[in-house]
């Protein structure tokens, strides 16, 4: 039985050199904070409406890969990235890939007008507490974080150009 920890220690070690070659963004204090989130169970999400999306669990999308985007329909990056995760969307939504894009509390009357302009086909959620950025130590928009298929955050505030390499690294992850 002493036998069993060891194999999973092996299996942790050789999926770390993959999850550190992922650039990340942040830097100090608040790296060392977003490290130490990585690999432990996600935080839940709480926040205050689904603008666009039913609403939705960590827990209830286990066996499926979650991207979280933290955005705002104020910030110019994160209206610049929907292109982008619309075909993220298009592309993996079929092969277990779920994206909930969270906003913020800035300009989040905006948000239900940007979603239905932009046409965004998967799911919005509006933070007006800011509870589920404060958990995730959001720190500006757009910010990425990628959750594998037992809930584990595997990937905390990753570099904006990494997002699809990282999607396709913890799909291709039974």
């Amino acid at each position: 039985m002493k036998a069993l920890p060891f194999l999973g220690i092996l299996l942790l070690l050789s999926q770390a050199p993959r999850d550190r070659d992922l650039e990340r963004e942040g830097e100090g204090d608040r790296r060392r904070d977003l490290n130490a989130m990585e690999g432990k169970a996600a935080p839940e999400i709480e926040v205050d409406r689904w603008p666009r999306g039913e609403a939705s669990s960590l827990k209830g999308l286990k066996g499926r890969v979650v991207l979280l985007q933290f955005w705002s329909a104020a910030c110019g990056p994160s209206r610049g990235a929907v292109r982008h995760l619309k075909e993220l969307h298009e592309k993996y939504r079929d092969k277990d890939l779920v994206i909930l894009a969270i906003h913020s509390a800035e300009s989040a009357d905006r948000a239900p007008e940007f979603i239905r302009e932009q046409q965004i086909p998967y799911a919005v959620a509006v933070d007006r507490k800011e509870g589920t950025f404060a958990r995730y130590r959001v720190d500006s928009t757009p910010d990425y974080y990628l959750v594998d298929r037992k809930g584990i955050l595997r990937f905390a505030d990753l570099a904006n150009r990494e997002t699809e390499r990282a999607v396709v690294q913890l799909l291709s992850e039974k």
